[in-house]
């Protein structure tokens, strides 16, 4: 029960450091000429892929009994995305600074590891509204929210909105994945885990 509460709070706190990034990305104008805000944007990225991926484990705890394949693939996923977007922050924290024609060469080593890292994270965000489906733990509309956003994320980057709502496509986008994380959030500190009977029933009625 202490475990699912850590998950609860660390997920509602990764929607706080997201808040915190978006606010430094969209609406900041010198956020490019200014070194302290990168390097606060670039803190902040970090723990929030620290803060996601120990939601991740959490959920993965709670459901790898009943969907194991489901749950391994949800945590590779997640895992990996949380990975690679504090891999790629350390990198741009090495780069601030530096003379500006360094700074395309180090987009460059970036770029490929953060979509990477957006499509991992995305596949773990369907996996887990599958999981909240088949388990009826939590609300079914959260369940399909997760599943858009998941979709939404993976659709992104393989087909490119006109460029003139890609912003607000973007941050509607974030948004949506914020609004989900916080309300499993929510739901992982108010709600107790099924015992361990009441899941077999529930298994077996399925």
């Amino acid at each position: 029960m202490k475990l699912q509460k850590l998950g609860g709070y660390a997920a509602i706190l990764s929607v706080m450091c997201g808040t915190g990034m978006n606010w430094l990305y969209f609406i900041e104008n010198d956020l490019m000429n200014n070194p302290m805000k990168q390097y606060l944007l670039f803190i902040l990225m970090i723990v929030w892929s620290i803060f996601l991926l120990i939601t991740f484990l959490v959920l993965h705890e709670r459901w790898k009994t009943r969907m194991p394949a489901l749950m391994l693939i949800m945590l590779i996923a997640g895992s990996a995305g949380a990975v690679l977007q504090i891999t790629c922050r350390i990198i741009l924290i090495g780069a601030i600074g530096l003379s500006n024609e360094y700074i395309p060469v180090f987009e460059r080593i970036v770029s490929g590891f953060h979509s990477s890292a957006i499509v991992a994270i995305a596949w773990a965000d369907l996996f887990i509204g599958c999981a909240i489906l088949r388990s009826r733990e939590f609300s079914r509309v959260l369940g399909w929210m997760f599943i858009v956003s998941g979709l939404w994320w993976i659709s992104g980057h393989f087909i490119k909105p006109p460029p003139q709502s890609e912003q607000i496509l973007k941050a509607l986008d974030h948004l949506l994945f914020g609004v989900c994380i916080f309300w499993i959030g929510i739901a992982m500190i108010r709600q107790k885990q099924q015992e361990p009977a009441a899941t077999a029933i529930a298994t077996a009625a399925e």
